[in-house]
């Protein structure tokens, strides 16, 4: 049999395949959107509750979906049987609304004993995809109706990032090999505040806030460059804080979110005298790929 001879049965075989990937592209796509929705409103994070993130999951299938659990509840007195938890993954830009289920849980309303916490349903559980959502650095915020009495937006005191069809949870304290730092610049611009720098359980732990006034606090991402007397370079991932107090010193609720902690183990500084700075950036939604300004500190 002539080479040529294969080119008719190869083609007839891969055809139907080719129908059936044109055909499940965008059935994939809107499966993976059916669970997310764009929110533009307003955010305003308030106090008077709490909520947070215990597991997070992402399954190898083919929407590539997100599994997530934890607890959400605004402080109330009254029966909340019709509570409903919805989760905003908040950028600058936009952000996206995920339906959630509520269930029963014990530890909140034994742990949280200064607060007025519900007596049943402060628990949730979401799945959905993630591919219909933006590249880019998501804060999760929990929005929660206990009642007709009772509602509020709360921060989980976790991000996330999106990357094409992986979907991470950005950690604490991890050092920092896969981002430039070259085009450091200073700038008048960053304000930043140090409320704790100290040495806990060999840990190097600080805490404080730093914001850039022409950009809204979640476009940034605070991160640490720590110098160390021998002129190694290390840099490491801190978490985000909600400091509404923050926000009020400047006028401006867009800086609500410039709070951040960071836990460093003690062997990643040297012996002696380690320059300590603070940098604020971002990697998706900057003018530029990455754009950080630094500041200064000093660790002994």
């Amino acid at each position: 049999m002539k080479p040529g001879n294969l080119k008719p049965t190869f083609l007839s075989f891969n055809i139907p395949w080719l129908i059936v990937f044109l055909i499940s592209t965008p059935i994939v796509l809107m499966l993976a959107g059916k669970n997310t929705t764009i929110f533009y409103k307003k955010l305003d994070a308030g106090y008077n509750g709490r909520a947070g993130v215990n597991w997070f999951y992402q399954m190898d299938n083919l929407t590539h979906d997100v599994e997530l659990d934890g607890w959400a509840f605004a402080e109330t007195e009254r029966d909340n049987p019709d509570k409903s938890v919805k989760l905003l993954f908040v950028s600058d830009e936009l952000s996206y609304e995920v339906d959630t289920e509520v269930y029963d849980e014990a530890w909140t309303k034994t742990f949280y004993t200064d607060l007025n916490v519900p007596d049943a349903r402060n628990g949730y559980y979401a799945k959905f995809s993630p591919l219909g959502m933006k590249n880019g650095d998501y804060s999760l915020f929990m929005k929660v109706v206990e009642n007709e009495y009772a509602s509020g937006t709360f921060y989980s005191y976790s991000d996330f990032r999106k990357t094409n069809d992986e979907f991470i949870r950005l950690e604490n304290g991890i050092e920092v090999t896969d981002l430039d730092f070259s085009n450091v610049t200073t700038s008048n611009a960053v304000k930043w505040y140090v409320d704790v720098c100290e040495i806990r359980e060999d840990k190097l732990y600080i805490s404080g806030w730093t914001l850039h006034k022409r950009q809204h606090s979640l476009s940034n991402r605070v991160y640490l460059e720590i110098i160390k007397p021998d002129g190694t370079i290390v840099y490491f991932s801190t978490s985000r804080v909600f400091r509404k107090g923050v926000g009020e010193l400047f006028g401006n609720n867009k800086f609500n979110m410039a709070g951040f902690w960071v836990e460093i183990p003690l062997d990643s500084l040297g012996e002696g005298e380690n320059h300590i700075s603070m940098m604020i950036g971002t990697k998706y939604r900057a003018p530029i790929d990455y754009q950080i300004n630094i500041i200064k500190i000093t660790q002994k």
